[in-house]
């Protein structure tokens, strides 16, 4: 019987001991399947605190690309309005441009005809001139034959009353 409950004893042991080792694996691997579950977890908080930062950034980024772009609209009108201005002032210049072409050719003209009045008022002035020293000539002549016929006036006068008495 010793025997006997030795055996039965023995299998029985070893089916308890072999229970003992699956608990005891079971519960080792429950232990690890826990801290990879624990870990993945950790894991999984910082992969969601990372995309609410993200998330926070592209937010931010988007906000950013939302005042560049206003900016960039802003700057583009102020671009367009002086393109505009510089078209304007070249067009004015061109404008300009003729504008003193046509009076520069009036100074030229006005020039020219000065000269050619100047020229013309010295020829007369020089004319004048010449006149008036024949005139003053003549009127020389003409003084010197008055004097000349009052001399022989008083002359015939005194020789009349000189053959009067």
């Amino acid at each position: 019987m010793g025997g006997a409950s030795e055996m039965s004893k023995g299998p029985l042991d070893a089916h308890k001991f072999h229970l003992m080792n699956q608990i005891k694996d079971a519960t080792e691997q429950a232990q690890r399947l826990e801290r990879d579950w624990i870990k993945k977890q950790t894991n999984l908080v910082k992969q969601q605190t990372n995309l609410s930062k993200l998330g926070e950034e592209v937010s931010e980024l988007q906000t950013q690309k939302t005042v560049l772009d206003q900016k960039k609209m802003r700057l583009n009108t102020i671009y367009q309005n002086h393109e505009k201005e510089i078209r304007d002032i070249k067009l004015s210049l061109k404008n300009l441009g003729s504008e003193m072409n046509k009076l520069n050719d009036g100074i030229s003209k006005n020039t020219s005809m000065e000269t050619k009045l100047s020229h013309e008022n010295f020829n007369i002035q020089s004319e004048f001139v010449e006149k008036l020293k024949e005139l003053e000539k003549s009127n020389v002549k003409l003084e010197i034959d008055i004097d000349s016929l009052k001399q022989e006036k008083v002359k015939i006068r005194t020789l009349g009353s000189i053959n009067l008495f």
